[in-house]
């Protein structure tokens, strides 16, 4: 039996302390691999706004994480330069999917196209982030403490 991990569960585990992307939200990392990612969302009332249409900011969190999970597969923790969202339809499914891949990969800026759309195919809205890559720490400067975290680790440990 294989123990290595697929990109989703690598994913999964990098990612697990983000909780108001997982717990608050309830979004599921579906695929990940460097530069590219597939999160979804199975939608709850309590994604709904007062017209008892999907959030705006429900839409957004889906592309920002899915941005994060993309951009920092096996790379350089990588921050948010910006991001601009435009919401193209309402949502007409009980699911949403958001496709992440990368654009353009500079030396330190990226550039990632994220389409979000229902599981009944209407594409909802298009999200463009660029991010900026961090330069990777020296072992040091991590307390040990910090280093459970397998993303935090692959950025401290990487060679310059």
């Amino acid at each position: 039996m294989s123990t290595t991990k697929t990109g989703a569960e690598w994913a999964r585990e990098a990612f697990a302390e983000d909780r108001f992307a997982l717990d608050t939200t309830g979004l599921v990392i579906e695929e990940a691999s460097e530069n590219h990612a597939v999160l979804s969302l199975v939608l709850e009332d309590k994604h709904r706004n007062a017209m008892d249409q999907v959030q705006g900011g429900v839409m957004f969190t889906l592309a920002d994480f899915g941005f994060a999970v993309a951009a920092g597969y096996n790379r350089p923790i990588t921050v948010t330069l910006s991001a601009e969202i435009k919401y193209m339809s309402r949502c007409k499914g009980d699911q949403l999917i958001a496709e992440v891949n990368c654009l353009k990969d500079g030396r330190s800026a990226c550039f990632f196209g994220i389409d979000i759309h229902d599981e009944l195919g209407t594409p909802v809205a298009y999200v463009t982030a660029t991010g900026f890559r961090m330069r990777p720490h020296a072992e040091s400067e991590f307390p040990a403490d910090q280093l459970e975290n397998p993303y935090r680790e692959q950025v401290c440990f990487q060679k310059k």
